[in-house]
């Protein structure tokens, strides 16, 4: 059975043979949780990936900036129904800040939403939605903090090896003179290349890979 949050803060007391007087339990879930969201933010992982019901984006008529989700990282890919079609899908382009302003200089023109940059904390859009209908967001997330509460989540059931050696350097670093700290660095990096290459054949083992040329 994958450890809970919990666990993992009692493990870290094992393994660094420290009490909660020397290491105190709120640490403990602080190096836990700061592991937890290095991860999140390092990897575009299957665990932090957030898309389908609930994150719908209302794009309304005049109005091309809008705020993201409280979890969110970054973008994967923004989609919405053709308003003409319903059985059409229209994936919007992402465009670096530069790319977007050059094409769309005057923020009052309006039409379908083709492209879309990330700036400032906001998703623009271009050209501005001439009209109100629902896009889609799929998006990669930081998961929210663990706690004694909320103990579980996708981390500590499919990726607790890489949350914890990442935490035990943490709490290294906090005790100051463990001698042990290079040990936990290298398992941290064993476990955090298994679960890279662990998502990245997650991508493509349920059929062969496909390769394209382009044009």
């Amino acid at each position: 059975m994958p450890p809970t949050f919990q666990d993992l803060k009692a493990k870290l007391g094992d393994w660094l043979a420290v009490d909660i007087g020397r290491l105190a339990d709120s640490v403990r879930g602080d190096c836990i949780n700061l592991a937890m969201r290095d991860l999140a933010r390092l990897h575009d992982l299957w665990l932090n990936e957030v898309g389908g019901s609930g994150t719908n984006l209302l794009l309304s008529v005049g109005v091309r900036d809008y705020g993201v989700p409280s979890d969110f990282s970054r973008p994967h890919s923004i989609w919405y129904q053709s308003l003409t079609d319903l059985s059409i899908i229209v994936f919007v382009t992402q465009r670096s800040k530069e790319q977007f302003d050059a094409l769309f200089p005057d923020d009052a023109k309006t039409g379908l939403p083709a492209f879309y940059t990330f700036w400032a904390g906001k998703l623009q859009f271009g050209p501005t939605p001439e009209a109100t209908f629902a896009g889609h967001i799929n998006y990669y997330a930081v998961p929210e903090d663990l706690t004694d509460a909320l103990n579980t989540n996708l981390f500590t059931q499919f990726a607790w090896e890489a949350v914890f050696f990442r935490a035990l350097v943490y709490a290294s670093k906090y005790l100051i003179e463990d001698p042990r700290l290079p040990v936990w660095e290298q398992g941290a990096r064993d476990a955090e290349l298994k679960l890279v290459i662990e998502n990245a054949r997650a991508r493509h083992s349920g059929g062969p890979l496909v390769i394209e040329e382009p044009g």
